[in-house]
């Protein structure tokens, strides 16, 4: 097995060079073996008729065929022992003897380049897919989701949506901010009835001051809740949670009160709460001052939606960033924090603009979103096209991670 340290910018660019004339000709030999078969169709049900292969495996095989980087073959190739066992099909089927040779000599090189790598496999399908940007994005997507399933089958619970939205204005309070929160956990489930679920509100970051926040009013009356905020609960899809509160000190968790399990204990929970002048724009001055919203993963969640609004007249040139980092029971990082470079995890995970009004805010995991931030923004003298939005929404984030949405304001 051959050492690499992929750090090295001439170990990884020959492991790459390596990768790549194997992927080529793999495909190129495999694509001459399945042409010279007679009857040969471009259909994964067909070609595992004819060589009598699972349809997983012709499917695999034809779309690494076909597929247009080299790269990419290797991805989307099957192992090196059911290539084989398709080439020695192919020869039975009618394929030429010596076009079957070259292709199994390839195979053996995929092979020998597979038994190089530390890892095996798994490792080494990791490696290639950081070289091809679509393959990534879907090499990532199916870890997470398998993470997302083991780990909710193990906590005993899971939710549909996360989301946070934060909004930033200027107040009445000169050079100040207000800002408002909306918070919302929907279909929030219990898998056992031996478990507590906790409702866990997001981490606001550099909005915390003296003040208490004031709850938002909501069809013209301030609404209570157990966090001493705002509940949204006609914006619920499923019947709003029933919340029990555990004290330990100073210390205040929620979890859910009813015992009941399965698709009977669906819940959702949605809080508001809003802070006048929370912020100061003189503090806000400086590369680490950077209002941000900041979320850590400690629940099964399908998706996390951060959204932050952000006044027109407070948008500057520079774009909002989106940070990930490891936390496993460390303190929370904020953007950029040199000692925490090495928790920082490489995402294909953006942030897209949008503007307040714009129809495609619309969540369709949450139909009720749009109305209710419109509701929001209405009771607090504000409209959606005053505004613009940075949003990150993210596909079974891991559990263990911290999200961190940050935004460049004006600050005069």
């Amino acid at each position: 097995m051959t050492e690499r340290t992929l750090s090295d910018p001439d170990a990884e660019n020959g492991l790459r060079a390596q990768a790549e004339a194997v992927g080529r000709a793999l495909a190129d030999d495999l694509r001459r073996v399945l042409s010279d078969l007679p009857d040969f169709q471009w259909r994964p049900q067909t070609l595992a008729a004819l060589l009598h292969q699972t349809v997983a495996t012709a499917g695999r095989t034809l779309r690494a065929v076909g597929h247009p980087n080299p790269l990419g073959t290797l991805l989307q190739a099957p192992g090196p022992q059911p290539l084989r066992r398709v080439l020695v099909a192919a020869r039975d089927a009618g394929a030429d003897d010596r076009l079957v040779g070259a292709a199994v000599a390839s195979v053996d090189a995929f092979d020998q380049l597979l038994r190089e790598q530390e890892g095996g496999r798994a490792a080494f399908a990791s490696v290639l897919s950081s070289w091809i940007p679509e393959a990534r994005r879907e090499f990532e997507l199916r870890r997470r989701q398998a993470l997302f399933r083991a780990y909710s089958e193990w906590r005993g619970a899971q939710q549909d949506v996360e989301l946070a939205s934060m909004v930033i204005s200027r107040s009445k309070e000169p050079g100040a901010l207000d800002v408002t929160m909306v918070q919302g956990l929907f279909g929030v489930m219990r898998h056992r009835p031996d478990v507590q679920v906790e409702i866990e509100a997001i981490e606001m970051i550099e909005i915390e001051g003296e003040r208490e926040p004031s709850a938002v009013e909501i069809g013209g009356r301030k609404q209570s809740g157990p966090f001493g905020v705002g509940r949204l609960d006609r914006f619920c899809l499923n019947p709003p949670a029933k919340l029990n509160t555990i004290t330990t000190g100073d210390q205040r968790r929620q979890t859910l009160a009813s015992k009941s399990y399965g698709s009977d204990s669906l819940a959702d929970c949605i809080v508001a709460h809003h802070h006048e002048g929370a912020m100061k724009l003189e503090e806000l001055k400086g590369e680490h001052r950077t209002p941000y919203l900041l979320n850590i993963q400690a629940t099964p969640v399908h998706k996390l939606l951060l959204d932050l609004w952000v006044a027109n007249d407070l948008l500057v040139e520079r774009d909002p960033e989106l940070f990930v980092y490891a936390v496993h029971g460390k303190v929370p990082a904020w953007p950029l924090q040199p000692d925490r470079e090495l928790d920082r995890i490489d995402t294909l995970d953006e942030v897209e603009l949008f503007e307040g009004n714009s129809p495609r805010l619309a969540v369709p995991e949450v139909p009720t979103y749009v109305p209710m931030m419109k509701e929001v923004l209405f009771h607090l003298g504000l409209q959606p096209s005053e505004f613009r939005v940075a949003r990150v929404a993210m596909d079974y984030p891991v559990f263990g991670t911290q999200s961190i949405l940050r935004h460049p304001l004006r600050t005069d």
